[in-house]
């Protein structure tokens, strides 16, 4: 509070005037400043703040440990794209400023970089206008968070998925051992007979070339069937990175029949393919997408098995969509009940007496990561169909 006199005219005291200062308001206004202030300092993540044209002018000290920054580093030399990696710095002029001037904010992942080391590291990025009490723009603020650990945690996650589906694909290739066994031995038997009959003729008084050709021929021709058999088993079991390339479904189809055709055959059941003729390319991993297909087939087959069908069929076919390529895989099983059509695609949920039940489970995850989708429908009749759509790639 402050006193003044109010004099007469003579200039003697008239009257004692006093002015009340309300130092309330303001006290809190800068008690919350510091409040925020302290906050944006201690916070773990990245909070900076730059002037409407983009010059940095606030950096807190986890900001500045993230960017290689020392405590008394003068911050104003730098600009927002500065703190980003080169190959990103294109998004603050395309994206972030249009953003800001469309809609007063942005948020994205983004990838910033050290400046001391010019190592590059993923930040989800948030940045926005910060305004007064009469809505103009002041500066641009950003919040920041690392998310280092969490691509750390992904990587990790991806790399117990990928043995866990090499398991699951040693596992399955270890039941169908037999039929697989017996696929090897007929050309290995036909390679047999063959050569056996080639010294026959090469023994004779008169060598008969003219029958040993087309033996000499015919062994080749089985030798290479077996080896063509061994070789998808092998790339099957492998161990591997997931690869990204283009892909025809049908050939995804072939290649995963020729390995079960014994195994349908032994069952008794039939088997019809209706193949597109045409089918756009998709871009994924063929050997996990093999695998998703030979986990259906195996589950049509012990479907089929059980059936009450006499002449149990099973339809393998493809179509194209319009932006996708579609598989289906029909069976004339017993069928699933309504209540576990959504259970079935569980992890360890199984109808099979030595199931491990992760082969659906699997195969969803491999189809997600394709950016495709895997669902059930039950037939009209017995059975039912699993499909599954990718989608196609333009350009490949």
């Amino acid at each position: 509070m402050s006193l003044s006199v109010v004099p007469r005219s003579d200039q003697s005291p008239h009257m004692l005037v006093g002015v009340f200062d309300d130092t309330t308001t303001r006290k809190q206004a800068e008690d919350e400043r510091k409040k925020f202030a302290s906050l944006a300092e201690n916070g773990t993540d990245f909070i900076g703040i730059a002037s409407p044209d983009g010059r940095a002018s606030f950096v807190n000290n986890a900001g500045r440990q993230f960017v290689g920054l020392t405590p008394d580093a003068d911050v104003t030399k730098y600009v927002l794209e500065d703190f980003l990696a080169p190959h990103q710095r294109y998004r603050v002029r395309d994206e972030m400023l249009p953003a800001l001037e469309r809609d007063g904010h942005w948020e994205g992942e983004t990838s910033f970089r050290n400046f001391r080391t010019d190592d590059t590291f993923p930040m989800w990025q948030h940045v926005f206008f910060i305004l007064n009490e009469l809505g103009q723009r002041m500066a641009i603020g950003t919040v920041s968070r690392d998310l280092s650990e969490r691509r750390n945690s992904e990587s990790r996650i991806a790399a117990v998925q990928s043995q866990v589906a090499h398991m699951a694909r040693v596992t399955t290739m270890g039941e169908l051992a037999a039929t697989i066994a017996h696929e090897v031995n007929q050309p290995l038997a036909a390679v047999a007979a063959n050569a056996s009959a080639c010294i026959q003729w090469l023994n004779a008084a008169k060598p008969d070339l003219n029958e040993v050709r087309p033996a000499t021929n015919r062994i080749s021709g089985e030798a290479k069937r077996a080896s063509q058999v061994l070789g998808r088993i092998r790339t099957l079991m492998k161990q591997r990175h997931v690869v990204s390339e283009p892909v025809n479904l049908n050939d995804v189809a072939l290649n995963v029949l020729d390995l079960v055709r014994p195994q349908i055959a032994c069952h008794r059941i039939s088997l019809r393919l209706n193949l597109a003729p045409i089918l756009s390319l998709i871009r994924g991993d063929a050997i996990q997408l093999q695998q998703v297909v030979l986990n259906l087939l195996v589950n049509a087959i012990e479907a089929s098995d059980g059936g009450q069908e006499k002449s149990p069929e099973i339809v393998l076919s493809t179509e194209g969509l319009k932006d996708s390529a579609l598989m289906a895989i029909r069976d004339s099983g017993t069928g699933i009940g309504p209540d576990v059509m959504d259970e079935i695609f569980r992890p360890f949920y199984t109808t099979a007496v030595a199931g491990m039940g992760m082969g659906l489970s699997i195969s969803r995850s491999i189809l997600e990561a394709h950016a495709g989708k895997l669902w059930v429908t039950r037939n009209e009749g017995q059975g039912v169909t699993f499909r599954f759509s990718i989608p196609v790639v333009a350009h490949v």
